[in-house]
């Protein structure tokens, strides 16, 4: 049996209204859902340790350089030295896939450098912004003790040229898929630039180092928390949800007015001349 519909009829528009409004709805709510997993998915910490050399903690099959990330956050992206002589240094260059250190779509925000001085001895852990804010306090929880100093700096353009940051051979640890690494300035690892299969440099007993080691594989973020909403979205989203609200009520008020004129009109039609 086929049954034919008015497409004109008011009932048709406000059950079109409702349905362009509750698609919208569904559309956020599935936008939502699937960054809900995505995060859920990120939260492992098995695989928060990686090694000395960039793209260590990939998978077990490792082989330097970045093919695909496990984590929310992107790896480093350390600028290309021009005093260095590259060697087999192609798999520190990821700028083609992730961008430079500035990035505005890096998650996390741009990259920046949490400098700490335990002892004599300056270490280094440079990483997205949300991740640096968070580990300075972290270590300055755990490592008090440890820390005589420590200051958090936004030296992205500083990143770009190598001015006064550790570079890929003063990497100690690399963590979460090579976006974190925790370096020194007095350490050199002479197999960076050198063959896969290179022995990396023993790493030296330094002051502090294994507390910050622990807390930085312990504390790191594996998804960026939101602690709360903004006020702005909260007053965007009231304003979007109004304005449809209005639509609707408008649309339904328009079509169920033409719907009694219509019918007044049929009345009208109806009556007898004499």
């Amino acid at each position: 049996m086929i049954m034919f519909t008015n497409l004109n009829s008011p009932k048709m528009k406000i059950s079109a209204l409702m349905y362009v409004f509750l698609l919208q709805v569904v559309s956020l709510a599935s936008a939502k859902g699937n960054q809900h997993r995505s995060d859920k998915y990120h939260k492992d910490r098995s695989f928060i340790f990686g090694g000395m050399r960039f793209g260590e903690g990939y998978d077990p099959d490792w082989a330097p350089g970045t093919s695909h990330h496990r984590y929310t956050f992107w790896p480093l992206s350390w600028p290309v030295s021009n005093d260095v002589t590259p060697g087999y240094a192609g798999y520190l260059d990821v700028q083609d896939k992730y961008g430079d250190s500035s990035n505005p779509d890096r998650k996390g925000g741009p990259m920046t450098v949490l400098f700490l001085t335990a002892d004599s001895t300056n270490l280094a852990v440079v990483a997205d912004q949300y991740t640096t804010e968070q580990l300075s306090l972290s270590i300055a929880a755990n490592c008090t003790s440890f820390v005589s100093e420590s200051f958090l700096s936004n030296v992205t353009d500083s990143i770009k040229t190598y001015e006064g940051i550790p570079r890929p051979e003063n990497v100690l640890q690399y963590y979460r898929s090579s976006s974190i690494a925790l370096a020194s300035s007095g350490y050199i690892n002479n197999a960076t630039y050198s063959a896969p299969g290179t022995p990396d440099t023993e790493v030296p007993q330094l002051f502090g180092l294994q507390c910050f080691n622990q807390t930085i594989g312990n504390t790191a973020p594996l998804s960026i928390e939101m602690k709360g909403i903004d006020g702005v979205k909260i007053a965007g989203v009231i304003l979007s949800v109004l304005v449809g609200m209005a639509f609707m009520i408008l649309g339904t008020l328009y079509c169920y007015r033409s719907y009694l004129k219509k019918k007044v009109q049929k009345k009208r039609d109806m009556v007898p001349l004499f």
